[in-house]
């Protein structure tokens, strides 16, 4: 049950290949949400990875990519600029 209201950032994630849920189920979660939510809501993203299963992407190389689109999302979610990141020592 949704209400019209101002939902926080929301980073949803699916799976073509998940056994488990089905990719129109987040699909479905996510339009309803933007349809409930107001207009000057915050950040609300959806993405459908085509290939791994119900735990993200296969390998090393997925599982990093998965971490660099969620890093993402915290930087635009927080408004922060990717250039004022400090390089780590």
């Amino acid at each position: 049950n949704l209400t019209p209201q101002r939902p926080p950032p929301i980073y949803a994630t699916a799976s073509y290949n998940d056994t488990r849920v089905g990719y129109w189920e987040p699909a479905k979660w996510v339009a309803r949400l933007r349809a409930s939510a107001s207009p000057d809501s915050g950040v609300l993203l959806l993405h459908t990875e085509f290939e791994g299963g119900h735990f993200g992407s296969g390998g090393r190389a997925g599982y990093l990519a998965d971490i660099a689109r969620e890093y993402a999302f915290l930087y635009l979610a927080l408004g922060l600029d990717a250039a004022d990141a400090k390089r780590p020592r």
